[in-house]
């Protein structure tokens, strides 16, 4: 199963629950892809991202913040773990942070041991592309509340990479 089964399933997932989702966007400006993003009622944000082998898993983690956002090449995983605001020296808006992370990857693919603690892992297997909550992700400290006018932005980024007919 590649990344983009993977994303396609997952976001048919989420859309079949009425859930307001985008694949393959940057949140506010970080500097981070997000690979699917669900945006809450409440405004909030949850990350979801696809991993399709090990290698891949563990490079995430390697994944520095730029120095204007944080101190000491502080990783993503480092600065979601943690209950840090730091700021854009260039703006007045903290740097995102989503309400929950998960992994999301083939069944068995992932050490359970190695999923951080402010993450949750998704499982997909079968021939139908079930899905599976192995690790329920905790709410993260300091999340991201979007406005109106942000989620509209995403809105129209979707809009722009969709082909109509």
């Amino acid at each position: 199963m590649n990344a983009k089964e993977i994303t396609s399933k997952l976001l048919g997932g989420l859309f079949h629950h009425r859930h307001v989702v985008i694949p393959n966007v940057f949140i506010l400006g970080s500097r981070w892809e997000s690979d699917v993003v669900r945006i809450t009622p409440a405004g909030f944000w949850i990350e979801y991202e696809i991993k399709i082998s090990v290698a891949d898993f563990r490079n995430d983690f390697q994944k520095t913040l730029k120095p204007s956002y944080a101190k000491n090449n502080q990783t993503k995983h480092d600065f979601l773990s943690s209950g840090d605001e730091y700021s854009r020296r260039w703006s007045s808006h903290a740097v995102p942070r989503p309400r929950q992370f998960y992994f999301v990857a083939p069944e068995n693919l992932l050490p359970l041991r190695e999923i951080p603690e402010h993450a949750g892992l998704i499982e997909v297997g079968g021939n139908r592309g079930w899905f599976q909550t192995v690790k329920e992700a905790p709410k993260i400290k300091n999340p991201t509340r979007l406005t109106q006018a942000q989620i509209y932005n995403l809105a129209a980024k979707v809009c722009q990479k969709t082909q109509f007919i």
